[in-house]
């Protein structure tokens, strides 16, 4: 679990102490909460189907190119995933989300943006789910999902690298 100061950071670098949060996050009880939002190409909310996720993981890991990644086990007995597949295709963009319940609402904490790479349905007698994987956005520009970049990039010194990395994924089409 991350350090608590550092999860109620505002963009501002101000601390925002809300006591309802850390007690929730130091308490001996915690129930954690996950969130799962479908997202249209642009990144808008399309709809959120957490309801429907059994169960999943989340792996960050610093030592490779796609650095997140994600998998999860989903109820299918409404055919909404398979065959009907348009919340399957592989592309497809999600937002997971992950939060602490307290005593004043819900927070919540953004993990991610993924695409899914392999929907595999599983139909056993009346056991009908879909095991979902995807990666951070680097599958759309590595070749795993979409183009790979062609072209060399110079970054000039002193550029913040933040906006170096933004505008090598707009050249490549990324523009979220």
């Amino acid at each position: 679990m991350p350090n608590i100061y550092s999860l109620v950071m505002q963009p501002t670098n101000s601390l925002t102490v809300n006591s309802d949060l850390i007690n929730a996050l130091t308490s001996p009880i915690r129930q954690y909460l996950t969130k799962i939002e479908w997202l249209d190409w642009t990144e808008n909310i399309v709809s959120d189907y957490t309801v429907d996720v059994l169960d999943g993981s989340l792996n960050i890991s610093k030592s490779n190119d796609i650095r997140r990644s994600f998998s999860m086990t989903v109820n299918n007995s409404t055919g909404l995933y398979i065959p009907n597949g348009a919340r399957t295709n592989m592309g497809v963009k999600v937002r997971i989300k992950r939060g602490i319940k307290t005593s004043s609402g819900d927070y919540w904490w953004n993990r991610g943006i993924f695409v899914l790479t392999d929907p595999e349905a599983i139909h056993k007698s009346a056991e009908k789910i879909v095991n979902i994987n995807g990666s951070d956005k680097w599958a759309l520009l590595n070749g795993n999902l979409a183009g790979t970049l062609t072209e060399t990039t110079e970054i000039t010194i002193g550029t913040n690298i933040a906006d170096a990395i933004q505008a090598v994924a707009e050249d490549a089409g990324e523009t979220r």
